[in-house]
């Protein structure tokens, strides 16, 4: 006679967090978002708040990057 166990498999949610500028940014990641949301110049349905810059992306990737 042999057991079989189920495995249970555990969801974790995702926090996900807004960053408007780079203080957000910062913060939310060192507070440990897993993720985080932002607008980018034009590409945003909120043209009249802070956005980063398209130029940003790079410096976000890395630092997002090196801080995971």
């Amino acid at each position: 006679m042999s057991i079989t166990r189920q495995k249970q498999q555990v969801f974790k949610p995702e926090l996900m967090a807004p960053a408007g500028d780079w203080t957000m940014l910062r913060t939310a990641v060192q507070a440990g978002a897993d993720a985080v949301y932002f607008g980018v110049d034009k590409l945003n349905m909120r043209a009249k708040a802070a956005n980063f810059k398209v130029d940003d992306l790079p410096e976000i990737e890395k630092f997002c990057t090196e801080n995971d």
